[in-house]
């Protein structure tokens, strides 16, 4: 068999061969033929496909996985159209205090969510399923109105396994009258609560936000919440969760 020039070097055909003046000998034809079998060997079969994503995921792309071409797959890749993203919101929730939840609930209230973008279909009609394993960020960000006493907090879990808080306790000296985080008109300041986490999550998992209400009003407005994930990198198959 020929030995193809390519993928170390570029193959020279030299001059273009003219009919009925030039020769075409046998190794104007393996050479070429030997090029030829070198290129696909590099590309492999189907390249235009993209073999590490589900076959029925169309979410990133109106192709699928199944590109029409190397180029589409290559464009894709560069404006990252294949990496699954999701963006939730709500306006506002009322959140029972934790007098009026209990143990089933982890004494708090599971947000409620409406989709923003969400290209990779991950929301499920209340929060996140995840699309595909790999390593994830997400973050997480909610408005709390003021109280005088007690605390709020909010929380990352996934599978049912809590990962990450944060929690505001309004029990500080200066929310007073007369304290600094009341306005010269006496206005009472929100506080705002945010998580952010990373790690291993597995397809098919499950995220959602917990709130928490620990103040004696009951309920109490959360408002303009965010729920946000990202796919970062696959991780090898057998990787736990975590």
């Amino acid at each position: 068999m020929t030995i193809a020039n390519y993928p170390n070097a570029i193959f020279n055909w030299g001059t273009d061969r003219v009919d009925e003046i030039d020769v075409d000998w046998a190794n104007d034809v393996n050479s070429g033929a030997a090029e030829i079998t070198a290129i696909e060997n590099t590309l492999g079969e189907n390249p235009q496909n993209e073999p590490y994503l589900p076959a029925d995921s169309t979410g990133f792309n109106v192709a699928g996985p199944n590109f029409s071409s190397v180029g589409q797959r290559m464009s894709a890749i560069t404006n990252g159209t294949m990496t699954p993203v999701v963006s939730l919101s709500f306006d506002e929730l009322y959140i029972p205090n934790t007098f009026h939840c209990g143990p089933g609930t982890n004494y708090g209230y599971w947000n409620n969510w409406d989709r923003r973008y969400d290209p990779w279909e991950c929301y499920n009609g209340t929060d996140i399923t995840c699309p595909a394993s790999g390593w994830w960020i997400v973050s997480s960000g909610q408005w709390w109105d003021w109280y005088s006493t007690g605390y709020h907090r909010h929380s990352f879990w996934c599978e049912g396994n809590f990962y990450r808080h944060d929690h505001w306790d309004w029990d500080f000296d200066e929310n007073r009258r007369g304290g600094c985080w009341w306005t010269d008109d006496y206005v009472q300041r929100p506080t705002h609560t945010s998580v952010t986490w990373q790690g291993v999550i597995l397809e098919g998992q499950r995220m959602q936000i917990l709130s928490e209400n620990g103040t004696p009003h009951t309920p109490h407005r959360a408002y303009n919440g965010d729920f946000k994930a990202t796919w970062i990198r696959s991780v090898p198959p057998g990787t736990p969760a975590g």
